[in-house]
């Protein structure tokens, strides 16, 4: 499952989160689909094309008033100023593409989603760093929107970041 760069706004597509534009403050669910692996991937493709747009502002309507974020930084980022302060803190970038892999999902509760990946960032011109990526997803008036958020580096036996091979060009 992979995503790439959108050329168009996060959240004015079919298959956002909330199923519209993040300005309007009207979410909705339609076009989501109701099985767990089905909704994680659009969930994860749609937070992958708003991280895409390397646009710190795209991320937080994301993210539910009380989630809870631990990102590449060692702080816990807690709340809708946390997560923007948490993205705004990013160095500006290239994203050629977020791609997620062996992706298991679960709906203990009908509005409640767990995520656990491995998702792989293409930034820059280096090598696809991956990342463990664990998301949990709560639907709510607003739509489906991030609760709790953990991303960190996989590591390799050594005890070092895991990178991939560079993409073939």
């Amino acid at each position: 499952m992979d995503a790439t760069t959108p050329g168009t706004a996060q959240g004015t597509t079919r298959g956002t989160p909330n199923g519209t534009a993040h300005r309007t403050g009207q979410a909705t669910t339609a076009g989501l689909p109701h099985e767990p692996a089905l909704l994680a991937q659009a969930l994860l493709e749609a937070w992958a094309r708003a991280f895409a747009l390397n646009d710190p502002a795209a991320m937080p309507p994301l993210y539910r008033e009380d989630a809870a974020m631990y990102g590449s930084r060692p702080e816990l980022f807690c709340g809708r100023d946390g997560v923007a302060s948490y993205f705004g803190s990013l160095a500006p970038r290239r994203i050629r593409r977020v791609r997620f892999e062996q992706v298991q999902a679960s709906r203990p509760l009908p509005d409640i989603l767990a995520v656990a990946a491995v998702a792989f960032f293409e930034v820059d011109e280096l090598a696809p760093i991956a990342m463990r990526f664990t998301q949990t997803w709560l639907q709510d008036a607003r739509g489906w929107r991030v609760l709790s958020h953990h991303a960190s580096p996989r590591l390799m036996a050594s005890g070092t970041p895991a990178l991939e091979a560079a993409p073939q060009r």
